[in-house]
């Protein structure tokens, strides 16, 4: 979706479902005056989450954050997977901002993944998928964003049924910069082409 003065009227819907529904302060938009401000990479994805609301409740879509990537059963086949309205409500309800912001890295990971393992199951979730990627930036909060931290690699823990329930960050395991410490899964798929530039 491109954001220009043909779907203000979109927007400012989206921006009141946001601001009834998702618990974020709202996005400052004069556009009498000033004309819509340019959408900065977590506006952005603010955005999306309100899109994704608005579009869950005219299709009831099973995720209110909806993202695709590699699936682990056929690597060249997409997996729809996602954040579940429960979930996200509980990240506003008590106020942890870090991983709504770090929605940011899950959608970087999980469009161009490092590598893939499977059954680094916890208890009462078996059947997890886990998707590694290194972001070279984080966030901190919704309007904090730093460097990676050093060593580290970013995770994506994923349900069989396609539900996103943890994503952090971990450091790499002793001599390798791919591999996360303390793993507990097989490693069933790895990027052998170059990331995007």
């Amino acid at each position: 979706m491109q954001y220009n003065e043909s779907n203000q009227l979109y927007l400012y819907n989206l921006e009141r479902i946001y601001e009834q529904h998702l618990c974020y302060p709202p996005i400052v938009v004069d556009s009498a005056v000033h004309g819509w401000q340019k959408y900065s990479a977590t506006n952005l994805l603010l955005v999306q989450c309100c899109a994704a609301y608005y579009l869950k409740e005219r299709t009831m879509t099973r995720w209110l954050i909806p993202f695709e990537t590699v699936s682990p059963r056929n690597p060249s086949e997409k997996w729809g997977v996602g954040v579940q309205e429960s979930h996200y409500r509980r990240l506003c309800r008590h106020g942890h901002e870090t991983p709504r912001a770090r929605l940011l890295l899950v959608q970087m990971v999980l469009a161009d993944p490092l590598s893939i393992f499977e059954g680094w199951s916890r208890p009462d979730k078996e059947d997890c998928y886990v998707y590694v990627g290194n972001p070279q930036t984080d966030y901190r909060s919704l309007t904090i964003q730093t460097s990676a931290p050093p060593n580290s690699l970013f995770l994506v823990f994923i349900l069989a049924d396609g539900t996103i329930d943890l994503w952090n960050w971990r450091a790499c395991a002793p001599g390798s910069d791919s591999i996360p410490e303390d793993v507990k899964g097989k490693l069933i798929w790895q990027r052998t082409r170059p990331p995007p530039n």
